[in-house]
């Protein structure tokens, strides 16, 4: 991450905040993580060192999205909106991916965290490619033997 770069991050679903409370520890940006779990804060706190550069809002992403969209833009946003091993529906859709989509500066950083099948690999970039310029697909893990974590890094498409 360059250090002269953007200094506010949004994380939609952010676990025990440990992505927001290390880019706020080693590169000064500012995070707001949005999270509908109200536990979030404490266990963050009390047990991963949540320091002053993390906001936490307890609310659902797309309650959260679709009331202030358009208010404030983004240089990263990471969506890993999860709950067990089910993705948020609505997130990861062609419509919340294009609300998401508009908090994006022309060089923000959006990482997608998505588990998918194996048999569909190719997809999710086919998918992607339709609302951004995907710059990057890392496939991470393999979940038993039909899921693959993947993280997906894209950018807004050039006009």
């Amino acid at each position: 991450l360059n250090q002269v770069g953007p200094r506010r991050a949004l994380h939609l679903g952010g676990g025990p905040c440990l992505l927001a409370t290390d880019l706020g520890r080693r590169f000064g940006i500012y995070s707001e993580v949005i999270d509908p779990e109200p536990l979030i804060k404490r266990i963050a706190r009390d047990f991963f060192c949540l320091n002053d550069k993390v906001y936490i809002i307890v609310d659902d992403a797309k309650s959260y999205l679709t009331q202030f969209n358009g208010m404030s833009t983004y240089g990263y946003i990471f969506l890993d909106a999860y709950i067990g091993d089910k993705e948020d529906q609505w997130l990861y859709s062609e419509e919340g991916l294009t609300v998401i989509g508009e908090l994006m500066e022309p060089q923000t950083i959006l990482g997608i965290n998505w588990v998918e099948k194996i048999a569909e690999k190719g997809k999710k970039v086919e998918f992607l490619s339709k609302l951004f310029d995907v710059v990057d697909a890392k496939y991470c893990e393999k979940l038993g033997v039909e899921k693959l974590n993947t993280v997906y890094i894209v950018k807004k498409k050039e006009k």
